[in-house]
C-alpha cells in the first residue's frame, strides 16, 4: 500500500469520532432546513414537495456520502476486530492526550512492536481494500 493512501487513512481513524458528530451535524441540517426556494421567487407550500427536496439533498450530498463510506467502511473493518486490536485503535488514534508512543502501546498491550506493525498495517490495508482504496489482487501481486 502506498505511503499516501495509509496517511489519507490514519487520518480517517484520527478523526473517525469528529466524522460520526459531523455526518449527523449534516443530516440533522438539511432535515431541519427550512424549505428550499426553487428560484421562482415562491416558496413551496405542499409537505410532499419539501419532504422530497430534503431527501434528494440528502441523496446527492457529496460530503455527506463521503462520510457515510468512510464511517462505513471503517465501522466493517472495526467490527471483525478481537478486543486486543480495537484497543491498538483506540489507543494508537482516539487517546486524547495520547501520551503512548508505539514502543508503549505495544508494552500496554502486552504485544513487541513488530505485532503492533503487523496488526495497524493489516487494519489500514482492511480499510483500505473496504473503501475500494486498493483491491485484494494488488497486494497479494506485490509478495
Amino acid at each position: 500500500m502506498n505511503k499516501g493512501i495509509k496517511a489519507y487513512i490514519e487520518s480517517e481513524l484520527r478523526y473517525y469520532n469528529q466524522s460520526k458528530k459531523d455526518l449527523e451535524e449534516i443530516r440533522e441540517e438539511i432535515i431541519e432546513s427550512s424549505p428550499i426556494n426553487d428560484g421562482t421567487g415562491i416558496r413551496s407550500c405542499s409537505t410532499s414537495d419539501t419532504v422530497c427536496k430534503k431527501v434528494i439533498r440528502l441523496i446527492t450530498n457529496k460530503r455527506l456520502k463521503r462520510l457515510e463510506e468512510t464511517i462505513r467502511a471503517i465501522d466493517t473493518v472495526l467490527d471483525q476486530l478481537d478486543e486486543t486490536k480495537h484497543r491498538l485503535i483506540e489507543m494508537k488514534y482516539w487517546r486524547k492526550p495520547n501520551y503512548l508512543n508505539d514502543a508503549g502501546i505495544a508494552h500496554e498491550l502486552c504485544i513487541d512492536r513488530v505485532t503492533l506493525y503487523r496488526w495497524k498495517e493489516g487494519i489500514l490495508l482492511a480499510i483500505a481494500i473496504e473503501l475500494g482504496l486498493v483491491e485484494d489482487k494488488e497486494i497479494k501481486n506485490e509478495h
